[in-house]
């Protein structure tokens, strides 16, 4: 079997706080508290002098680079943070990551933030990795940016689900996944109305579904049960399909089945790209 990934992305405006990129540093180191997670490299992505270039700036993690990337963020243009997390076995690079991006083109939402997991990283210490767990790393990010839309999602790794999440497309993709990156990166913008699409993990804020938000989430309450959709504050609410996101060989399977009974639900159908 493939290796899996869980991604975690979410979507909001821009801060107005010049110091948001600040803030994500230290809620970062927050995460790894509450998590028990070792970093092993930090990096910046700035603005070049030219038009659309782009300059990378990594180092090994420690106190002194979290530092220099502090000072980076300080005194350029940023574009992007992110940290890359040890693996169970000690590993530098196994597709852990937590990213916050800044959209430049006005294409999607202006900030997103991604975090994937190899599903191997899910055992022993990261085992925590519940719906619990994740709805307190959405609540931690909440620090950083006002989350207006978010998912949790399960694809294999080599299909390269931070760059999907961030609306970029690898070769491995399937036709369908095509299709619904094709979706965001066209509607993206009505991030702050539409669902991209139904995903396992979906935050779903007061905005989506326009004046018929309530009977959207009274809908996915009567279809999922009570119990899968949590309120997460303003309004919001984060909203899970009721079978077990550990279940890799039955997790294509259970999402197709559970998109195609909620989008048969015309309420739930309005509100999707």
């Amino acid at each position: 079997m493939e290796s899996m990934s869980l991604a975690l992305a979410s979507y909001g405006p821009r801060p107005k706080s010049p110091r948001w990129w600040i803030g994500f540093l230290d809620a970062a180191e927050r995460l790894a508290v509450m998590r028990g997670w070792t970093y092993t490299d930090v990096g910046v992505s700035v603005a070049g002098k030219r038009p659309g270039q782009t300059l990378d700036k990594n180092w090994r993690y420690s106190g002194k680079a979290l530092q220099k990337a502090k000072d980076t963020l300080g005194q350029e243009q940023p574009l992007a943070v992110g940290f890359a997390i040890q693996g169970p076995g000690g590993e530098h690079n196994v597709g852990a990551l937590l990213e916050l991006g800044m959209n430049v083109d006005a294409l999607g939402p202006p900030c997103n933030l991604v975090l994937t997991f190899d599903m191997d990283m899910l055992k022993g210490r990261h085992a925590a990795m519940t719906t619990k767990a994740l709805v307190e790393t959405f609540e931690e990010v909440e620090g950083v940016i006002r989350q207006t839309y978010g998912l949790v999602h399960r694809m294999e790794r080599r299909k390269g689900p931070g760059l999907f999440l961030a609306g970029i497309g690898t070769n491995h993709l399937s036709e369908p996944e095509n299709e619904l990156l094709a979706r965001w990166v066209s509607s993206g913008t009505q991030y702050e109305d539409k669902l991209w699409d139904i995903y396992w993990g979906n935050l779903v804020s007061e905005t989506q579904g326009g004046p018929r938000h309530e009977d959207l989430v009274q809908a996915f309450r009567d279809h999922v049960g009570e119990e899968h959709v949590m309120p997460f504050g303003e309004g919001r609410h984060f909203i899970t399909l009721p079978f077990d996101l550990a279940d890799a060989a039955h997790y294509e399977e259970n999402l197709a089945r559970w998109r195609r009974r909620l989008r048969r639900v015309p309420v739930i159908r309005d509100a999707l790209m």
